[in-house]
C-alpha cells in the first residue's frame, strides 16, 4: 500500500492537544488521517477524531496501530502511540520526522510519499 501526504494539508507538529485525524477547523490531517482515507474511510469518519481507536470503522485501520484490551475496548497500539508522537511532536526537524515516519510505515508494508499539493492515492 502507498500512502502520499500532502505537506499543504499535513496537520504535524503543533503538539498532541491540537491533532486530529482530521481537523475541522482548517481540513487538515495528521499522517494517520491520510492513511486513513487510504484504508477506505471517509473524511465524515475521520473528521474530528484524535487517533485511529477513536473512529467508528477503526478496524480498517491497519492491525499494528490497535490492541484489545482484557475486557474487549479496542485502544490505540504502542505503536500507534509512537506514529501519533512523531508526528505531533513540536520542535522537530521536517527532514527527521519525515525519515522516521517512513521507516515505521516501512515496517508494516507501507509505503509513504510527500508531496507538496495533489491528490492522495487511495
Amino acid at each position: 500500500m502507498k500512502v502520499t501526504i500532502d505537506r499543504s494539508k499535513w496537520l504535524r507538529g503543533e503538539g498532541w492537544d491540537k491533532s486530529y485525524l482530521l481537523r475541522a477547523t482548517d481540513g487538515k490531517m495528521c499522517c494517520l488521517g491520510f492513511l486513513g482515507l487510504a484504508c477506505g474511510l471517509t473524511e465524515d469518519e475521520i473528521r474530528d477524531c484524535g487517533t485511529p481507536s477513536k473512529t467508528r470503522k477503526y478496524y480498517k485501520f491497519p492491525a499494528e496501530l490497535l490492541r484489545q484490551t482484557e475486557d474487549g475496548v479496542w485502544g490505540n497500539s504502542i505503536f500507534g502511540y509512537r506514529l501519533m508522537g512523531i508526528n505531533d511532536r513540536e520542535g522537530y526537524s521536517e527532514e527527521e520526522r519525515e525519515a522516521e515516519l517512513t521507516q515505521l510505515f516501512k515496517s508494516i508494508g507501507i509505503e509513504l510519499e510527500f508531496t507538496d499539493g495533489g491528490s492522495i492515492d487511495r
